[in-house]
């Protein structure tokens, strides 16, 4: 009770059991070697569990019947049978369920947000064709992708019309509590698949499926208390620093794929290996030559042609004031250099590019609990009621708000903090053309 089991897809339909163990010993080492030390006390380090196959095939059944897993997912479900590995078992993690705070009986409201990436694109190796990115947010791209019907996504149903969302990730990432609920407001707003709410019985109060269960005071309440915990935390500004590490874009990470690929003698199986290889290269010092990459867990290699171009990123500012020529001259040098980098380089910054990735998928999850009066769901509020924090989040005990001088125990935990695959860039290409259509 109060675990949550996180078993790979791949091992609930076996279409790639014998990889598990590796696959799950590499997670628990990425975050606690890459995630923890630099989220903590927001994230924690799960533990793994044996499940034998009958287990991983009543979990693969279960998943199904479920009703859970959306229309357009299921395909990426069904079970194949083609492991002829003598498996016995698979290894999974297990951490917390955060929708309850550890030692409180009474449970309150849960919440899940999915922030998304908090800032601007600042790659001078942008595709020359896909410089709107230089204008708009990739959640604002998103949207256009999802309203003109050019994309879909998982999470999206035929029974629920899809509509755009106004949240902004600047406005929540801002360090400004007002801009913080104004951004929370509009993921209330239209919630789609970033932000769901739990009760005390632990049922879905709002989500994209389920909208207009919470009632003005309640929605209020959670708004601003959110914004508060938000604001007085640094788990924003802890995340922020770590998607910063995308200093090529996804346009200059497919040129950094495909020069690794080449300098691998075009086996792109053993340029990814070695992008996703065991071996961390966890830096024992801050790196502080370029400001870009300040924040890297990563040792940096010796490579000239990587120091000019991170010398690029650094001196590229404001490319909106910039003309198309100068855009693409810049673009070009760059582009240039990357066919210079060294096999270390080009890993260096796709496990960079990665990482950034994985910290704009990742879920946070706040749970808010009343102390006062243990059966409350809610305290009534009023727009512009003073919030204060009382005490902030520990590494093991909760943090504390005061609202009309009721106090409410909070915890705020970063879920979904897993690595990406650099198999991803296989197709990563073909769907940043997507944003040619817009």
């Amino acid at each position: 009770k109060g675990k949550l089991l996180r078993v790979r897809k791949e091992d609930l339909t076996r279409s790639a059991i014998s990889s598990s163990s590796d696959y799950v010993l590499f997670f628990i080492l990425y975050i606690r070697e890459v995630v923890f030390p630099r989220l903590k006390p927001y994230a924690d380090v799960p533990d793994t569990v044996e499940l034998t196959l009958d287990q991983v095939a009543e979990l693969h059944e279960e998943a199904l019947s479920s009703g859970k897993i959306p229309e357009l997912r299921r395909d990426n479900w069904k079970c194949s049978n083609d492991s002829t590995d003598p498996v016995l078992y698979i290894l999974a993690s297990v951490s917390s369920d955060y929708r309850q705070i550890s030692g409180y009986e009474n449970q309150g409201w849960s919440i899940e947000i999915k922030p998304k990436a908090g800032f601007m694109t600042f790659s001078p190796i942008v595709d020359p064709k896909h410089r709107v990115k230089y204008q708009m947010t990739k959640f604002a791209i998103q949207q256009a992708l999802i309203a003109r019907n050019i994309i879909q996504k998982g999470w999206m149903t035929s029974s629920v019309i899809t509509h755009s969302c106004s949240y902004n990730p600047l406005g929540f990432f801002s360090g400004e509590e007002p801009r913080i609920a104004s951004a929370l407001a509009a993921l209330f707003k239209n919630p789609q698949n970033f932000l769901k709410v739990w009760n005390k019985e632990g049922n879905i109060a709002h989500s994209n499926l389920i909208m207009n269960k919470l009632v003005e005071e309640e929605q209020s309440f959670l708004n601003q208390s959110l914004a508060c915990i938000l604001h007085s935390e640094n788990v924003l500004s802890k995340l922020l620093q770590m998607q910063l590490l995308d200093v090529i874009d996804a346009d200059g990470a497919v040129l950094v794929y495909n020069r690794l690929v080449e300098l691998c003698n075009g086996e792109r199986l053993e340029a990814e290996y070695l992008v996703d290889n065991v071996d961390l290269d966890i830096a024992s010092e801050p790196f502080l030559q370029f400001g870009c990459l300040k924040s890297s867990p990563f040792q940096r290699p010796n490579c000239e042609a990587l120091d000019r171009l991170l010398s690029e990123v650094d001196n590229f500012s404001d490319p909106t004031s910039k003309e198309q020529s100068e855009l693409d001259s810049i673009y070009h040098k760059s582009a240039a250099i990357v066919n210079k980098l060294s096999k270390p380089a080009c890993i260096f910054l796709l496990k960079n590019w990665l990482l950034s990735l994985a910290m704009c998928d990742v879920g946070i999850l706040i749970a808010l609990t009343p102390i006062d009066q243990p059966n409350a769901t809610t305290t009534t509020t009023t727009t512009g009621v003073a919030l204060k924090t009382l005490q902030l989040q520990g590494a093991v005990t909760p943090g504390m708000i005061e609202c009309n001088g009721n106090k409410w125990i909070y915890s705020v935990k970063i879920i979904d903090c897993g690595n990406k695959s650099a198999i991803t860039l296989r197709k990563r290409a073909r769907k940043e053309q997507d944003i040619e259509k817009l």
